[in-house]
């Protein structure tokens, strides 16, 4: 709840000031890590397990707020069109949910 209000915040002062972008070197698998440990009370709720594949040390240089935000919205996103489409898993969608009606 806190997350969401911070990100409805940042909205709101985005169309004022634009969105403050703070860079720095991170791990990618630093960001995973968080995002998973976000999602994992939910996907422990459902009975499923989140996990992060380990890769080579990539860093990159981002805000890692930001794409952490990011990632969040497009969950969201992913997660409600699935729900449109009958599908419960991404895994579930077929080229017939793709096609123009």
């Amino acid at each position: 709840m806190t997350q969401l209000a911070q990100d409805i915040l940042l909205i709101a002062r985005s169309d004022q000031e634009g969105i403050p972008i703070r860079r720095e070197p991170v791990e990618a698998s630093a960001i995973l890590d968080r995002i998973a440990s976000r999602f994992e009370p939910r996907a422990t709720q459902l009975g499923r397990a989140v996990s992060v594949v380990p890769s080579d040390d990539i860093v990159l240089d981002v805000d890692p707020t930001r794409v952490e935000q990011a990632i969040g919205i497009l969950q969201s996103e992913i997660k409600t069109c699935l729900a449109l489409l009958g599908c419960t898993r991404i895994d579930e969608l077929r080229p017939s949910h793709l096609r123009a009606p």
